[in-house]
């Protein structure tokens, strides 16, 4: 333990090393000007740690007397060899006013500054090893401009330094905020000579040392003005349709009985065409008045009202929060949905916080419990959404076939394509341009453009993004709308098949199942990878952990062909209920429904907890991989059968509750705008978060209320006008065609 603050204490007084010097390699300094200055460090460092065990001593002025020595130490020659050749004049300038100011009698900004370093905290053993300081503190800090010296001018700039330090056999990254002048940057200093340092200071067997800077201010790209025009004209279109629906329910022409009926104006009100009597006088020019010139004139304006009303935010919204459902027997289906995504929000809660914890050990200690698999195997709800995408979309089908309707693949994929990428396109631009604009803090991102989305953003068009590895993708968590995407495309081959020749079409299905299972099987064992998420219990296996988890990712659960079993099964499922239904088939006997139950709670609790505290091997892990997601989706699909069949009991019933089906239909702007919101409030922290299971169930009941609050704003200001839009378009083309 004293090694631990031995260690905290020199690491604080390196701190003050690096900034004072930008520090480039010289040929021409001895070893001993180098030897003279970590001795400096050392000694100070030494003195600081033996008077906090003095009893009766004053901290204040033991703390102030230790620092003039080392700045009255730092104004050695050796400062000056080190400075004299620096490129960064103005960075050193101000980091020596900075020197200067320390002990000023009229501000003490300077004190400020080195206040807000970072310092070593209690709680080293529980895994507390990033010392962030005060970002505010260090932020508020300015430096008056001395028009005599012509110094100062310059405000605080947090930074941090990130160092990989050897303890008992296992390197662990220490981390230390610092606040240096705004006028330095990370490149002023050479962190090959930080690392000769700290090896010579602490240890000879330090790994690496980052310096990081986080800028005071962001300048908007114009990118970011592109996106906020868009929105702002969204925004404008939503209020003119909304203004429109608004003046045609309130405003009403008046109506005088002593008019003539002879001739008669439609006007819309309400949604629907009123009759309005006129008085002989304003025939002349009552279509003036009312704002039609004639039927070609108001075939126009007709036109040009059915387009601002897709966008009106009261019918956008009527129709989403309508709990009337046009196929009753399917409503268990919103309840899946939305818990579905309760759960995937829930182990990003988890998850995507991890880097702002201060007790790791104690997270360490929760993920040994058996409850924790929920989370650490949370990559099954995704199974979830798969098997109902495929029910679906085999349901629509099989539906429209017995009513002999002609399906053209064509006009369903662009229908299809239109609904879903704008706003998922939006959401993609609001992201890489603006997501850095959210906030701040030590752990806040820093960069202007995502470099991902800069680059890569055509691969999220095209929908193929999920053949990406994880560092290369842009809204890194929408592989998953790539993937249904191309389900959806290869989906005709399976059902027409099994429409008009259903031997054939077993025949492929149980070959993309075959190619589904062998390939997780092949690539399991090709790559090493492990089953993974198994057993957790020291900070090496938490390392190990996330090393698996992308690689797992990356090359199992992203890859269509490793992961469309579930949405096969989904196909089968609509397929088997189609055929029950033709046939008449009566409900299940009890018997049938007592193990169908008992296998589903079996297999579904194997397959997410059945690795607990157990170590797989390579070949044991290629079955999981193989069949564990196929095993999921079955189960499931039992739950849905027996409901939408009518023998889910109680389970239907809750399934079914109506006040999912709003909240089920904006599962697809919540699943994509909850990780924005949960990384920006994570990353905006200023200090570190103390876990416990009671913390993070309000920042998981926060964070779903907050996501589906901004769901239900980009659904109506975004999903609901181009559904509506595309209907509009829809039945103009179907018209023009009738003529």
């Amino acid at each position: 333990m004293r090694k631990m603050r031995f260690l905290g204490v020199s690491l604080l007084f390196i701190v003050t090393f690096y900034v004072s010097f930008p520090l480039y390699s010289h040929s021409s300094y001895d070893d001993s000007q180098k030897s003279q200055m970590v001795k400096i460090f050392m000694d100070t460092a030494s003195r600081v740690i033996m008077k906090q065990g003095l009893p009766g001593s004053k901290p204040k002025h033991s703390l102030a007397h230790e620092l003039k020595l080392i700045f009255g130490d730092l104004r050695h020659s050796v400062l000056l060899s080190y400075l004299k050749d620096t490129t960064d004049v103005q960075c050193v300038e101000d980091i020596m006013y900075v020197f200067q100011n320390l002990y000023s009698t009229t501000d003490d900004w300077a004190f400020k500054m080195l206040d807000s370093y970072g310092k070593p905290e209690s709680g080293l053993l529980r895994g507390q090893l990033k010392w962030l300081g005060d970002y505010n503190e260090c932020l508020d800090s300015y430096a008056s401009y001395d028009e005599t010296y012509q110094q100062g001018g310059f405000r605080g700039q947090y930074c941090s330094i990130t160092v990989s330090v050897p303890f008992a056999n296992k390197v662990l990254p220490v981390r230390l905020g610092i606040c240096l002048p705004d006028s330095c940057h990370s490149s002023a200093f050479k962190l090959e000579e930080m690392i000769k340092i700290d090896r010579a200071m602490v240890s000879p067997s330090l790994r690496n040392v980052d310096l990081t800077c986080q800028p005071i201010s962001r300048e908007f790209t114009y990118k970011a003005y592109i996106v906020m025009f868009l929105i702002y004209f969204i925004v404008l279109l939503t209020v003119i349709g909304s203004s429109i629906t608004a003046m045609d329910y309130f405003v009403k022409p008046p109506i005088k009985s002593h008019g003539s009926d002879s001739d008669i104006e439609k006007v819309p009100m309400k949604g629907e065409y009123q009759k309005l009597p006129l008085k002989d006088e304003d025939k002349e020019y009552t279509a003036v008045k009312i704002g039609y010139k004639g039927p070609e004139t108001q075939t126009v304006l007709e036109r040009t009202k059915s387009f601002f009303n897709c966008f009106c935010i009261f019918t956008n919204c009527n129709n989403l929060l309508d709990s009337k459902s046009s196929e009753n027997h399917l409503r268990c289906l919103h309840g899946i949905r939305f818990l579905t995504l309760c759960w995937l929000l829930f182990c990003n809660t988890h998850t995507l916080g991890m880097d702002v914890i201060k007790n790791v050990s104690d997270v360490l200690a929760m993920l040994g419990n058996r409850s924790s698999q929920i989370v650490l195997n949370g990559i099954f709800c995704f199974d979830s959404f798969f098997l109902l995408s495929g029910f679906l979309v085999g349901n629509m089908f099989f539906n429209s076939s017995k009513t002999k309707d002609t399906i053209r693949w064509s006009l369903v994929y662009f229908q299809r394509y239109i609904r879903i990428t704008p706003v998922y396109i939006v959401v993609l631009m609001f992201y890489a341009t603006m997501y850095s604009h959210l906030g701040s803090g030590p752990h806040w991102v820093n960069f202007d453009t995502d470099p991902a989305c800069s680059k890569n953003w055509w691969w999220n068009v095209l929908y193929i993004n999920n053949f990406q590895q994880t560092s290369e993708q842009c809204v890194e968590w929408s592989w998953y709308l790539a993937s249904d995407f191309q389900f959806f495309l290869i989906s005709p081959i399976l059902l027409v098949s099994l429409m008009r020749k259903p031997k054939v079409g077993y025949i492929v299905l149980a070959a993309f199942l075959s190619v589904a299972i062998i390939s997780n099987f092949v690539v399991t064992h090709y790559l090493s990878l492990t089953a993974g998420f198994e057993k957790i219990n020291s900070f090496d296996e938490w390392q190990e952990y996330f090393s698996r988890l992308y690689s797992t990712l990356d090359y199992i659960h992203k890859r269509p062909y490793t992961a469309i079993s579930p949405y096969l099964v989904g196909i089968m499922l609509a397929y088997y209920l189609y055929v029950r239904k033709a046939k008449g088939c009566g409900k299940n006997g009890f018997v049938t429904l007592a193990l169908g139950w008992i296998l589903s709670a079996v297999v579904s609790s194997l397959s997410v907890f059945g690795l607990y505290h157990h170590k797989l091997s390579v070949v044991e892990s290629c079955f999981y991989h193989a069949f564990s997601h196929t095993a999921f989706a079955a189960s499931l699909a039992w739950v849905v059968y027996v409901c939408v069949t009518g023998q889910g009991g109680f389970v239907n019933c809750f399934l079914s509750w109506k006040f999912f089906i709003p909240l089920s239909r904006l599962t697809f702007c919540a699943y994509l705008v909850h990780p924005i919101i949960i990384t920006a409030f994570y990353e905006s922290q200023k200090s570190l978060i103390q876990f416990s299971n009671v913390t993070w169930m309000v920042f998981f009941l926060g964070f779903l209320i907050i996501s589906y609050t901004v769901a239900l704003l980009t659904s109506l200001l975004l999903e609901a006008p181009v559904i509506r839009f595309e209907k509009y378009f829809r039945s103009i083309y179907r018209k023009s065609q009738q003529y």
